[in-house]
């Protein structure tokens, strides 16, 4: 059992360098995409909201995961939803996926910021923008905008993971 052409090369540009054909890492491909899937719930509902603390509140989120390597949604999965469903544990996040969680955090800050000053259509506008970006994750599978931007601006030479 392997990865296709396709997924692989959209993990490579997310810092995934080995695991095509680890049988645990193909296991948990599709459980990567577990994050996007609760942060798209997530920031919608914060957006609905319009609550600038639940968007400082995904901010800290996001700025564990861009520190840590290791997402908050990473841990319900790996101390969890991996018990349930037979699978190994997700792999710790590489530079450009964490990379990611910083720019998120950022947006997230500002979104946030946005509400609580009541610029609310703004603060609207720019968290349903940022729904886009874990969105394409998910309908385009495994192309992380933000990864791709990260080897737009730096390129792809092999990645440092940190494990």
């Amino acid at each position: 059992m392997s990865i296709s052409p396709i997924i692989w090369k959209r993990l490579k540009m997310q810092g995934f360098e080995e695991g095509r054909y680890d049988p645990e890492f193909v296991q948990v491909v599709p459980w990567l995409l577990f994050t996007p899937i609760l942060g798209i719930i997530l920031v919608g509902l914060a957006t609905v909201l319009a609550s600038p603390l639940f968007f400082f509140w995904l901010a800290s989120l996001a700025l564990f995961g861009a520190i840590t390597g290791v997402h908050p949604a990473d841990f319900i999965y790996n101390y969890g939803i991996r018990y349930g469903v037979g699978t190994p544990r997700l792999p710790k996040n590489p530079i450009p996926r964490r990379f990611g969680f910083g720019v998120m955090a950022v947006a997230l800050t500002v979104t946030g910021w946005l509400f609580l000053v009541g610029t609310t259509l703004a603060g609207y506008i720019l968290g349903t923008a940022l729904l886009s970006i874990p969105f394409v994750a998910i309908t385009v599978p495994h192309f992380c905008v933000l990864s791709w931007l990260y080897r737009v601006l730096f390129g792809y030479k092999r990645v440092i993971t940190n494990n």
